[in-house]
């Protein structure tokens, strides 16, 4: 299962796009929608940016992670509630450890 359109608009909005780099409120170096190095590719740094296009663009190679997670972790559930898990899990990394699933 993937996350659907309104799932990545949902994700995005939550996190919002951001096309230059900034340190979260971690300190961790984060840039487009939530990206960090911890997912890959491209490594945040500080002066970098990016057009709202690559932000979505990142986001669509960080995702397959966290919907693996969630289809391994929540069996035969609906688009929405996929979608929201893998919300959580994006911001959590929490899917696995979660008392809802």
């Amino acid at each position: 299962m993937r996350v659907s359109d309104k799932g990545l608009a949902f994700i995005a909005d939550h996190e919002g796009v951001v096309t230059r780099a900034y340190r979260d409120v971690a300190g961790v170096w984060t840039i487009g929608i939530g990206h960090t190095a911890a997912a890959g590719a491209p490594k945040p740094r500080a002066g970098m940016t990016i057009t709202r296009a690559e932000a979505f663009a990142i986001l669509a190679r960080d995702l397959p992670r966290y919907e693996r997670r969630v289809a391994a972790a929540l069996t035969a559930i609906g688009q929405r509630a996929f979608d929201g898990a893998v919300s959580f899990d994006f911001n959590t990394g929490a899917v696995h450890r979660a008392s809802w699933v």
